[in-house]
C-alpha cells in the first residue's frame, strides 16, 4: 500500500470539535508503515462536495478509511453515496465503534463499503501494509463475497503500554485547539473495565490499558509548543482509577504551567486520597467531571452502574474541600424511572448540592439499553436507521423508556428542573437557551454578559494568587453543552 485517504466524518453529537482518536491512531500507523496519508477532515470542512473533490484529487489511493461513533452514521452513508455518484472506485473500510455495534445496518444500507473492521485497527493495518494482497488473508475484517458477509479471524490487539505509537498530532488542524480558548483534548488510556448498560456494552469488558507517561507528556509538549494551549481536557472516563499513575502524571505536567481537567467515576476517591487531590490542584487540575447518573439506588442497579452513593458523597466532599471544581452527569428517564425514583434522585442531588442539568436517556448502539429499546418497540433496521439519521438529543426527550405517558414524563422533567435549580438558572434554562433556535450565538452572548456581571459582585473562590482563572473560560469549559 502506497497511499491511503482517511476521512474524519461529521460528528453530529457535539457542538465543538473533538479529536477522532481512533482515526488518529490509524493515520499514525499508516505513516509508521511508510504509507502516504491524505487526511480529509469532513468534521471541519462541513461540505460534502469539497470532501469528495479532495478525494478525487487522489484517485490513485489504495484505500479510503473512515469510522467513529454512531453519530457519524449519516455522514458515512452520504460519503458512500457521493463516491458512487462521482464514480470513485477506491475500496472503503469503516472501523470504530460504529463498525462494531451496527455492522449489520451498514452492510444493509451502505453498499459502497468494501470492508468493516470491528476491532482495534493497528495490527489490521500492519497486515495490510506487510505484503498481504488478498482480502481474505487480512485478519480482523469483514467483507462481501458473492452476496455473503465473510468474517476473517481476528487480528491481535494492543496489550501493553509500549505498543502504543506516538500519535501524529499534526494530522489535526488548528481548529481543534481553539474551543473554548486554547484548549487541547487527549486520551491517556484505552478501554473500560465496567459494564454500564447505558454505555457501550457487548457482554465483555474491554482491557483497560495505559499509555506511558513519556508518550502522554510528549503529546502535552506538542500541544503547548505548537498550538499555545492554556488548558487540557483529558477525556479518559476513568482517569483516577490508578492513583499511583495520577501522582506520577501530576509530577510531570507541572512544568507546563497549564490548567487541566479529568473525569472519573463518582465513587473513585477515599479519605486517603486527599493528598493526591492536593497534588492534582497544585499541578493545575481545576475541574473533575464525575459520572453518577442517578441518586436512586434502584435506577443505578438497573443501569448496572455499581456505584456506592455513600462513597460518592465522600468523594464529592473531598473534591470540594481541596477547592477543585466538580461537575457531575445524571441521566433522566431511564427504563424503570418513576416519579418516586426521579424525586429520590433530586433529593440526593439537593443533599449533595449537585444541581443544574441532566441528560435525557438515549440509546447507544451496541449497549444493553439499545437492545431494550429495539425490543420494547419492536424496531427493525429501517426504524433503527431513521433514529441514527436524525441528530441526537441528549437535551430533550426523544424516546420514552418509562411506563409513564409521554406528557407525564415531560411534566416530571420540568418538575425536577424546577426543584433542582434556582430562579436565575431556570431563566437561563427555559428562556435563554431556547433562543439558540433564533441564532446559536444568543445564549453564548447572554451567558458571557451574566458571568461578567456576576464576577463584579462575587469573588471567585477558586482563583489563586499565583494563577487566576479566566471567568469566561471557566464558564465555557464548565457548561460546554449549554452555551
Amino acid at each position: 500500500m502506497k497511499k491511503g485517504i482517511i476521512v474524519n466524518p461529521v460528528n453530529y453529537e457535539f457542538s465543538h470539535l473533538r479529536p477522532p482518536f481512533g482515526l488518529l491512531n490509524i493515520g499514525t500507523k499508516f505513516i509508521e508503515k511508510g504509507v502516504d496519508v491524505i487526511w480529509v477532515d469532513a468534521d471541519v470542512i462541513r461540505d460534502n462536495r469539497k470532501v469528495v473533490n479532495t478525494i478525487k484529487q487522489h484517485s490513485d489511493a489504495d484505500l479510503i478509511a473512515t469510522g467513529g461513533m454512531h453519530t457519524a452514521y449519516r455522514n458515512i452513508k452520504e460519503l458512500g453515496q457521493d463516491l458512487t455518484k462521482e464514480k470513485i472506485d477506491i475500496p472503503l473500510i469503516v472501523g470504530g465503534w460504529i463498525a462494531k455495534s451496527i455492522d449489520y445496518m451498514m452492510w444493509r444500507n451502505i453498499p459502497e463499503i468494501s470492508m468493516i473492521c470491528k476491532q482495534e485497527g493497528e495490527y489490521v493495518i500492519d497486515a495490510m501494509c506487510d505484503g498481504i494482497t488478498s482480502i481474505q488473508d487480512v485478519p480482523g475484517i469483514e467483507y462481501r463475497k458473492n452476496g455473503d458477509i465473510i468474517s476473517n479471524p481476528p487480528a491481535r490487539e494492543i496489550q501493553t503500554s509500549e505498543e502504543f505509537l506516538p500519535i501524529k498530532w499534526d494530522l489535526l488542524g488548528k481548529e481543534y485547539y481553539q474551543y473554548p480558548m486554547h484548549t487541547g483534548r487527549m486520551l491517556t488510556s484505552r478501554g473500560c473495565p465496567f459494564n454500564c448498560h447505558f454505555c457501550r456494552f457487548d457482554g465483555q469488558r474491554d482491557i483497560y490499558r495505559y499509555k506511558t507517561i513519556e508518550e502522554n507528556m510528549r503529546s502535552v509538549k506538542y500541544m503547548v509548543n505548537n498550538h499555545d494551549i492554556k488548558r487540557l481536557v483529558f477525556m479518559d472516563e476513568l482517569f483516577l482509577l490508578n492513583k499511583k499513575r495520577v501522582e506520577e502524571f501530576c509530577y510531570h505536567i507541572k512544568e507546563f504551567n497549564i490548567t487541566w481537567q479529568c473525569s472519573s467515576r463518582g465513587d473513585s476517591l477515599r479519605d486517603s486520597d486527599y493528598p493526591l487531590l492536593e497534588k492534582m490542584k497544585e499541578a493545575g487540575c481545576d475541574r473533575i467531571v464525575m459520572g453518577i447518573e442517578s441518586g436512586s439506588k434502584k435506577i443505578l442497579d438497573k443501569m448496572n452502574k455499581r456505584l456506592d452513593l455513600k462513597k460518592a458523597e465522600r468523594t464529592i466532599e473531598l473534591v470540594r474541600k481541596v477547592g477543585i471544581l466538580l461537575e457531575t452527569t445524571f441521566i433522566f428517564g431511564y427504563p424503570g424511572e418513576t416519579r418516586a425514583t426521579a424525586l429520590e434522585s433530586v433529593k440526593w442531588r439537593k443533599k449533595t448540592n449537585l444541581k443544574h442539568r441532566f441528560f435525557y436517556c438515549q440509546p447507544y448502539p451496541g449497549s444493553e439499553l439499545w437492545n431494550v429499546w429495539t425490543k420494547k418497540f419492536n424496531l427493525g433496521p429501517d426504524e433503527q436507521e431513521k433514529y441514527l439519521l436524525s441528530p441526537p438529543g441528549l437535551k430533550k426527550i426523544e424516546i420514552n423508556f418509562t411506563d409513564m405517558p409521554l406528557w407525564k414524563l415531560q411534566l416530571l422533567a420540568h418538575e425536577c428542573v424546577i426543584r433542582l435549580n434556582s430562579f436565575s438558572w431556570n431563566i437561563m434554562y427555559y428562556i435563554v437557551f431556547p433562543l439558540k433556535i433564533i441564532h446559536p450565538k444568543i445564549p453564548v452572548l447572554v451567558t458571557r454578559f451574566a458571568v461578567r456581571v456576576k464576577r463584579l459582585f462575587k469573588h471567585n473562590p477558586y482563583a489563586t494568587p499565583e494563577k487566576s482563572r479566566d471567568p469566561l473560560a471557566t464558564m465555557q469549559s464548565r457548561y460546554p453543552d449549554q452555551i
